[in-house]
């Protein structure tokens, strides 16, 4: 791969990246708004409403990170066992 075909395609990750990050966020506000704001008022939250807020965004991340742990160990396992299955056809 080239210079020019390299930098392109590490663009067009990063746009990626981006649109993915741009989702969850979105994904994160929504949940969270919906579950702990419950007044109208434009522009102040209420003392409980901060809490449960901060809580929510915490609880989404940690569940977020640990549902990445679980598919990153998952694929893993499935690489290494398609490598098993791979090399156990080559030597017959």
């Amino acid at each position: 791969m080239n210079s020019l075909t390299q930098q392109t395609t590490d663009k067009q990750e990063q746009k990626k990246l981006v649109k993915f990050f741009n989702l969850q966020f979105r994904k994160m506000m929504e949940q969270c708004h919906k579950k702990c704001i419950t007044t109208k008022n434009k522009g102040k939250l209420g003392i409980a409403e901060k809490a449960c807020t901060d809580r929510c965004v915490i609880k989404y991340i940690q569940t977020t990170a640990y549902v990445n742990e679980l598919l990153n160990s998952f694929s893993q396992e499935v690489d290494q066992t398609l490598q098993m299955q791979q090399q156990q056809s080559q030597q017959k």
